[in-house]
């Protein structure tokens, strides 16, 4: 669902709450809130001293994995949000996740596999004495409930 943050939100912190209470009437459970470099500053900006950093990655049976990122953990309304920083998502976008929603499908036999399309399995380095191994797989990344989650421009609000 599509959202555009107003000038009376004022803070990019009042626009994620509207935001994720949105995306909540509709049925969805957001738990995590994507932001661009510029506007994640922004926010850590008008937070202050009151973020909460949170180590936040997940093994598919729920338990904490040994791997992950870190967010800064913000209440919105009944839900606990975690707010994360990716420098390649666009300034002006938020957005509002609900992450059991989205999974990585593989076409049958789409796992990673060794490329030798033409006989070999692996070459031979041209500058150095070693040898190099390609692999490929087709993976596509699907939402099962695109309702459940949201997209916020956050161009009126940005300093």
């Amino acid at each position: 669902m599509r959202m555009t943050a107003q000038a009376s939100d004022a803070t990019i912190g009042r626009a994620l709450v509207r935001a994720v209470s949105t995306v909540g009437r509709f049925g969805g459970k957001p738990d995590t809130v994507i932001l661009g470099t510029t506007a994640f500053q922004q926010f850590v900006q008008e937070l202050e001293d009151k973020v909460v950093v949170e180590r936040y990655a997940k093994m598919s049976d729920g338990t904490d994995a040994k791997i992950g990122y870190t967010g800064m953990a913000i209440v919105c309304g009944k839900h606990k949000v975690t707010v994360v920083e990716d420098t390649y998502n666009p300034a002006a976008t938020a957005w509002v996740l609900s992450m059991p929603s989205w999974k990585i499908h593989a076409v049958p036999g789409g796992w990673p596999g060794l490329i030798d399309d033409d006989g070999n399995s692996n070459l031979r380095m041209p500058t150095s004495d070693a040898f190099e191994w390609r692999y490929v797989a087709e993976w596509d990344l699907c939402c099962n409930a695109p309702g459940h989650n949201g997209r916020m421009d956050l161009t009126s609000i940005l300093a």
